[in-house]
């Protein structure tokens, strides 16, 4: 096959931020009676060249490779710079070869449904003779296509989830969730946590799943800050990223990440509201302990349940609000204070797992179970338990199993192409769980497990 010969002087200058622009130039300057040639492994294809000129230091600008518009790059990586070319057939006249390079072929369709149909697929350019491939190159696991419904199959693919932590069953109710969503497409789930809460951690075992060359991650971050590089480095190998427990406006919109799946935090505090103003017919006294000042997510938690007493129900009087430090026995302390200080208390309102064992823990102890009402945030195991005891009257959930299922599905939409189908940012509302639903099939699986799935 020649190369058109004006493709050179039209394409020299064409560089990262003019790509798409090459692509639409190229798509008109191929002649047409030559396209059908590309990418033959898969019947029914119309396969449109690309150019994409070279990068970095290892390679002239003005070399040109194919690309198809059904299949993807292989980034060529090393310390000098990045290099491209075509990776569902292999060019012939040696400019493949880049000496010293690490090649890390991303999801070709095309060229997964040849090397899985034994098929040999070739491109000779400029009359070259067809290079056989690299057998030091590391491949992904071969990607599947149906010749008859050009369907990708990601059956077989490993995803990795970088999760909070290895300790919390917040984080268990996710690695449950993303377990769930890969068994239906026989997808590999392999999930790493920190010891503790801490996103420095993490940043070593993302380092290791890029290593590895992983399908896609689902990631939980401990920080807004500090994963710059990770998310850059993934999208440039073609590694689609979902975040989960996060949200689009906490990462700034961060481009390099393909969605999020997460939780408000003020309408976790407004349903808060309307479950404790049931609980005591919608008027009387009642507190609210937080858990750390100056904490967004505390903050809105708190503020959610402020404002929605105040606009909502006029005959309720919140005391001023207190923080526990995120601590269960200066929760259980405060709880205590409370109580004594204010003999018609009527309900408290603790805003995460912790406060809520703590005030439910003071409660139980001082015989006030039943009378002094108990609604907080989270369904832990140990929370769980005190409402089975009669002591807590309400948990407002997040999701974090179906965080978890999200996550899985959308990267096995951006891996079959079907990106458009993503919803960029999914908010997922609060669940209020009572004794009447807790044993629900439903709320079973929102209630967060206490051991490892």
């Amino acid at each position: 096959m020649a190369v058109p010969a004006d493709l050179g002087k039209n394409f020299t200058t064409a560089g990262n931020n003019h790509f798409h622009n090459a692509i639409r130039r190229a798509d008109a300057l191929w002649p047409p009676g030559e396209q059908q040639k590309l990418c033959s492994a898969v019947p029914g294809k119309r396969a449109v060249p690309r150019i994409r000129p070279g990068e970095g230091t290892n390679q002239d600008a003005t070399k040109k490779f194919l690309h198809c518009r059904r299949c993807e790059f292989v980034r060529v990586g090393s310390r000098g710079g990045l290099q491209f070319r075509h990776d569902c057939l292999q060019p012939g006249d040696g400019r493949e070869h880049l000496k010293g390079a690490l090649i890390h072929m991303m999801k070709s369709k095309v060229m997964r449904a040849a090397l899985a149909a034994g098929t040999s697929a070739a491109l000779v350019l400029g009359g070259g003779a067809v290079a056989s491939a690299n057998p030091k190159v590391r491949t992904p696991a071969i990607r599947q296509i149906s010749a008859a419904s050009n369907v990708v199959s990601v059956k077989g693919d490993t995803f990795a989830l970088i999760n909070g932590d290895n300790v919390d069953p917040f984080f268990f109710s996710i690695w449950a969730g993303a377990i769930a969503g890969a068994k239906k497409y026989g997808i590999k789930i392999i999930e790493q946590a920190p010891t503790t809460f801490d996103y420095t951690q993490q940043l070593s075992l993302l380092d290791d799943e890029l290593a590895k060359h992983v399908n896609g991650i689902i990631f939980s971050p401990d920080s807004v800050f500090g994963f710059a590089q990770f998310y850059q480095q993934a999208h440039a190998a073609g590694i689609p990223v979902v975040d989960v427990n996060d949200t689009e406006a906490q990462e700034k919109n961060n481009p390099n990440v393909l969605s999020f799946a997460g939780s408000s935090s003020i309408p976790l505090g407004a349903l808060a509201a309307q479950a404790m103003a049931k609980l005591v017919g919608g008027k009387g006294l009642v507190t609210v302990i937080n858990s750390i000042a100056g904490g967004i997510g505390d903050v809105e938690r708190g503020s959610g349940f402020l404002n929605k007493i105040k606009a909502s129900y006029p005959k309720m009087r919140v005391l001023a609000e207190q923080y526990d430090m995120d601590d269960v026995s200066k929760a259980d302390q405060i709880a205590t204070d409370e109580m004594q200080a204010n003999p018609s208390l009527e309900g408290i309102y603790g805003v995460d797992s912790f406060t809520g064992q703590g005030v439910g823990t003071a409660v139980k102890a001082a015989g006030k179970a039943g009378k002094v009402k108990v609604v907080a945030i989270d369904a832990e195991p140990q929370e769980v338990a005190l409402m089975k005891q009669g002591v807590i009257q309400a948990l407002i959930a997040q999701q974090p199993y179906e965080m978890g299922v999200t996550g899985v599905q959308n990267i096995v939409l951006a891996l079959e192409g079907k990106t458009s189908h993503v919803v960029r940012s999914l908010i997922l509302g609060p669940i209020m769980v009572t004794p009447q639903n807790l044993n629900t099939p439903y709320i079973q699986t929102v209630i967060y497990p206490a051991n490892e799935p």
